[in-house]
């Protein structure tokens, strides 16, 4: 039989575990930042023409609304402040990974094989095809608990008319030895 306290304490455990579930259900409800496409490939190459149009780096965010960090990434780039550095640098396209899908096609379009986590985040000069982050795309994994302070740092670097800085300091010395 069971006490009186024993029920209380059960009847509390329960109602913390309810309130939990309903926060975290909220929350992914309100997360729809990353769109799944079928044709990927298309969403790209309109993201390019885009990017190209309006003389800016293509942004492309591989992430997930499951992902932590993907859901941290997508809420600090949408913040004000941030969006007076990003909008007149970056036309960004959002786009889902699924459940960790292969996503080989639009990797290998930047001269990169795979992504290793979410989100992945690419700067690509919309011109030449080449990915200018190739060296740094693993920061942004931990995206949730970057401070605003090196997102503004981060982004503020790349621009459409020092693209080839990036370009040459990317290539690896063998190869520079070579050219």
């Amino acid at each position: 039989m069971r006490t009186p306290l024993k029920i209380v304490i059960t009847r509390v455990w329960v109602l913390i575990a309810l309130t939990v579930s309903i926060a975290f259900a909220d929350e992914e409800a309100e997360s729809n930042y990353y769109p799944y496409y079928e044709d990927r490939a298309a969403v790209v190459s309109a993201g390019l023409e885009a990017a190209r149009r309006e003389n800016k780096l293509l942004m492309l965010v591989l992430g997930a609304d499951w992902c932590h960090d993907s859901r941290g990434f997508a809420r600090t780039i949408s913040q004000t402040d941030l969006q007076s550095i990003m909008s007149p640098r970056y036309h960004t396209v959002m786009m889902s990974v699924g459940y960790l899908d292969n996503l080989q096609s639009v990797m290998s379009q930047f001269g990169h094989p795979v992504y290793f986590g979410t989100p992945t985040v690419l700067i690509v000069e919309p011109h030449s095809r080449q990915l200018l982050n190739r060296n740094s795309l693993a920061i942004w994994q931990s995206a949730d608990s970057q401070p605003q302070e090196e997102y503004v740092n981060y982004f503020n670097q790349f621009t459409i008319s020092n693209a080839d800085e990036f370009l040459l300091s990317d290539v690896p010395a063998p190869v520079l030895d070579r050219i």
